[in-house]
Order: C-alpha cells, then structure tokens, then sequence
C-alpha cells in the first residue's frame, strides 16, 4: 500500500467527533429523559392524557328543617356552596323523614325503647331530616378525592349550602359515580 492510499484509509476510519454528533447525542437523551419522566411511576405528571371528569351523585343529610322551610328545598334547584360560593350541582330528588327521639321506660322487668317525635319547637311543628340527592361533575385527584368547583365531596364531609330559598349544612352520607 503507497502512502497516499495509506492516508485516505486513515482519514475514513477515524473520523473527529464534532459539534454536530454532540448535538444529535444531545437531542437523543433528552427525548429518553423525557420519556422515562413521563412514564416512569415517580412522574409528576398524573394522568395528562386522560380526563378525570365523572358525573357524581352524592346524598346529603339536613337535620332539623323547620316546617316552614320544607318547601324550599326543591328539585332541580342549583346548590351553592356558602363557602366557595360555586356550584356544587342540582337537586334531583328529595326525601323527607321526621325527626325521631328514643325515649327509654321501664315497665316490669323490662326495659322498653320507644320512638317518638322529636321535641317540637315553640310553635308546636317538629322539625325534619331532609335527605337530598345532589348530582354534578366532579373531578378526582389522587390524594384528594373528589371535588366539584373546588369543594370536596367526600361521605362525613360536612358541606354547607345555600339553596335559592333556604341556606344550611348537612353532611354527605353517600355518593357513587
């Protein structure tokens, strides 16, 4: 072999590493570095390909309504959150129930438990236990539960409301998506 063919064979062979190799090597680990971000278990990122919005019914208890107030309380009203102040759904069903004391007696031998109205109020009426189903889109966090417009939904979660016609609190009892 002469020595200018000796010099192309070298020349061919062992090419530098330049600017342009370090950028394309640059490039290619920060796609695999976010890849292995994106998808690894410890990301950050939760569920960006994904919508967490479900269609939440929830129950809520209100005790002791006074009469007068029953009829406030109607379906298909908006539920505002006091406290918030935004819209935790609409009513799509309500129930009403007496309130009830259990007044214990003995007679004989025997311990008796007995149910009866709770104590009336001055004028005489005895107020109610007003269950309402509640339904809105609600959004679920890891961590957090379930939200709707910022306002945690969750069953023992006490949640004050404020109808068209009545404002209260009661407590969520039960909830299903």
């Amino acid at each position: 072999m002469n020595n200018a063919s000796h010099k192309i064979a070298q020349k061919s062979s062992g090419k530098k590493f330049n600017f342009i190799d370090f950028l394309i090597v640059l490039v290619i680990a920060v796609v695999i570095a976010v890849l292995i971000y994106v998808f690894s278990p410890w990301s950050k990122i939760e569920n960006i390909w994904t919508d967490n919005a479900v269609e939440l019914t929830y129950f809520v208890e209100i005790k002791d309504v006074p009469p007068e107030y029953i009829d406030q309380i109607k379906s298909g009203d908006t539920v505002i959150d006091s406290v918030t102040k935004s819209s935790i759904g609409k009513i799509t069903d309500v129930s009403y129930n007496t309130s009830y004391v259990y007044e214990y007696e003995v007679v004989g031998n025997k311990a008796v438990c007995n149910q009866v109205n709770s104590p009336a109020q001055k004028d005489g009426n005895v107020p109610e236990t007003v269950l309402i189903k509640i339904t809105a889109q609600a959004d679920y966090k890891k961590d957090v539960g379930y939200t709707v417009s910022g306002t945690r939904i969750a069953v023992g979660e006490l949640i004050d409301l404020r109808l068209p016609m009545y404002t209260c609190s009661g407590y969520c009892v039960q909830m299903y998506h």
